[in-house]
């Protein structure tokens, strides 16, 4: 799904998301495990907030993502650090190197919407890892979006919002319905999105990492160090090649 208007506003709608704990967490699991990045490649980078935490003197950063509006605000934010930065989709993107850690937060790959798609990412990831790397992604649980709530009204700043969920349980497919009011001056300017993720149940994704070829498969119940998935609403996966 592209981001339009809605880039602008992603940061303060994503406040509730703590980048430094969810580093934090996976640089103690890597450490614990002897591991050590120096070339790190991002997927769904977004606006670089997760990026920003990645950034080390020693470390060659690249990210990636499919939104032009994102990315500007990305290279904005993250100009003159040495990262990266690419527009190419997940499904077919191509370096003509290998990393020591592939990461996506931020429920990313809940945006491909159909399994064959999903194991063309996992293929094409599994392509570009060194040996014994690390990859890092998180989903949002089918827990999750059975139990959001089907309407959400929020503002901050001069921008005032309604956040709309219709989860479809057959195709577990969730739709967002976004509607932004924009003050300028005495009148609002209204723009409309929709979003779509789609639920993949647990025990699919660890047969999917399985079959393509992924080994020493870690899930969490979020970027935490508990493991009790049934009432998670992010899962965070760790694999290694």
């Amino acid at each position: 799904m592209m981001y339009h208007e809605f880039a602008q506003f992603y940061d303060q709608l994503m406040d509730g998301f703590s980048y430094e704990d969810a580093y934090n967490f996976i640089n103690e699991y890597a450490l614990n495990k002897g591991k050590n990045f120096k070339n790190i490649l991002e997927l769904a980078c977004g606006t670089g907030n997760f990026t920003r935490e990645l950034i080390a003197d020693d470390r060659k950063i690249k990210a990636v993502d499919l939104s032009d509006d994102m990315l500007a605000i990305a290279e904005n934010k993250l100009r003159n650090t040495g990262v990266e930065f690419f527009k190419m989709d997940m499904k077919d993107f191509i370096f003509d190197e290998k990393f020591d850690l592939i990461i996506s937060t931020c429920d990313s790959f809940n945006y491909i919407l159909s399994k064959d798609d999903l194991k063309i990412v996992l293929k094409n990831v599994y392509k570009h890892l060194e040996d014994d790397g690390l990859f890092i992604f998180d989903l949002n649980s089918q827990y999750k979006f059975e139990g959001f709530e089907k309407i959400y009204i929020d503002e901050f700043d001069d921008v005032f919002y309604t956040w709309e969920n219709f989860y479809d349980k057959k195709d577990r497919i969730n739709m967002y319905s976004l509607n932004f009011f924009v003050r300028k001056g005495d009148l609002y300017d209204r723009f409309y999105e929709e979003h779509y993720e789609r639920a993949y149940p647990h025990e699919e994704v660890i047969e999917m990492l399985k079959e393509i070829g992924f080994n020493n498969i870690d899930s969490y119940n979020d970027y935490e160090s508990n493991k009790e998935l049934e009432t998670a609403n992010r899962i965070v996966y760790i694999v290694s090649k």
